[in-house]
């Protein structure tokens, strides 16, 4: 009994692999700005460890910056 618990507890340990997630990417090619303002973002799913394809992910419903509380749009 004891054997098929240990059993039963390690498989999972032992049978777990590399991870292949999709990652969440936000992106813009003006990172030195001159002034405040509007910067341009695009929202990219991808794979950064194979450095794979990026899917768009189009024009979000909502996208805010929370800082202190606060909701910045």
């Amino acid at each position: 009994m004891r054997r098929l618990l240990l059993a039963a507890l390690a498989a999972p340990v032992l049978m777990a692999g590399p991870a292949e997630a999709h990652f969440q990417l936000v992106y813009t090619p003006e990172v030195n700005l001159e002034q405040p303002g509007d910067v341009p973002l695009g929202l990219y799913f991808w794979h950064p460890m194979e450095n794979g394809h990026a899917m768009d992910m189009g024009q979000p419903e909502a996208l805010a910056c929370h800082f202190k509380g606060e909701a910045i749009d």
